[in-house]
């Protein structure tokens, strides 16, 4: 069992980060036809990127015990790559936690956001009463189903994702910046008036995705939505048609990543309202 060391908390980009470029593979790699997308997941690293996408979600999970016809829920606090093992609340009803520790083996299954995680539990387990929680070996196979109609999340600028492509009419190739991101596509703004060349060429064969300086995606897109702005710029709006399973595990996580910066800045906006009114007299007829 891993030790007993504090629970490593991870800034967005460190939970979504993979060095290096993510190539996008062969058409059996990718199923644009299809309204879901399964992944079993075996490495450390994506099992860890999939326990971090259920404590974003932020929901409770349900537990089935084996020998048992009654539904349990807990929760997934924590999880630490370093040492392979995450934390998971004291079940309710209270018997599951008598089932579990008698030794009767259990699965866990998250379902949220157009996201379902499930998983059985293969590793150690040690209870630890005064947290009521468990610490949990990471299991060695995670089920991820992603729904290609998912949250769609807005990018902000601080971020600066950028695509180029690479044009087949012999002109320059064209680059621009992302300004939403779903599982299935995104939206970019070009800085220029590329309306009707995107429209000609609206297969793109060859892109390129660029989070930041480490990390690159290539894939190949359609041009699905292509309107000009008021002052003269093109947004595009397009939709994956090849990318590699690797490539889609990367942009979950870091859509996941992205819709927890969004909620904190509601929390942010609806607590300084809080304040605000705190801070108004207190007026009597």
């Amino acid at each position: 069992m891993a030790d007993e060391s504090t629970t490593e908390e991870n800034t967005a980009s460190e939970s979504t980060a993979e060095e290096g470029t993510v190539k996008g593979n062969s058409a059996d790699e990718s199923t644009p036809e299809k309204n879901n997308d399964e992944y079993y997941l075996d490495s450390l690293e994506d099992i860890y990127g999939a326990l971090r996408k259920i404590i974003l979600m932020k929901q409770p999970v349900f537990i089935s015990i084996e020998g048992s016809d009654e539904k349990f829920s807990s929760a997934i606090t924590h999880a630490n790559l370093k040492n392979s093992s995450f934390f998971l609340d004291k079940v309710v009803p209270e018997k599951g936690n008598d089932l579990i520790r008698s030794g009767s083996r259990f699965s866990v299954l998250a379902d949220s956001q157009g996201v379902r995680i499930e998983f059985n539990m293969t590793g150690r387990l040690k209870y630890q009463p005064t947290n009521e929680q468990y610490r949990v070996e990471f299991p060695t196979q995670v089920l991820y189903l992603q729904r290609r109609t998912a949250y769609r999340v807005m990018i902000p600028p601080a971020h600066q994702i950028l695509v180029k492509l690479k044009m087949e009419d012999g002109g320059d190739n064209l680059v621009g910046q992302l300004s939403d991101l779903s599982s299935s596509g995104f939206k970019a703004l070009f800085k220029s008036d590329c309306v009707e060349r995107l429209k000609a060429n609206n297969n793109i064969p060859v892109a390129r995705v660029k989070f930041n300086d480490q990390n690159n995606m290539d894939c190949s897109l359609v041009a699905r939505h292509v309107v000009a702005t008021k002052n003269g710029n093109t947004q595009v709006g397009f939709a994956f048609n090849m990318i590699s399973g690797m490539g889609q595990r990367f942009l979950d996580r870091l859509i996941g990543e992205l819709q927890w910066e969004e909620r904190q800045r509601a929390e942010q906006v609806e607590l300084n309202k809080l304040k605000n009114n705190e801070k108004l007299p207190d007026l009597q007829s």
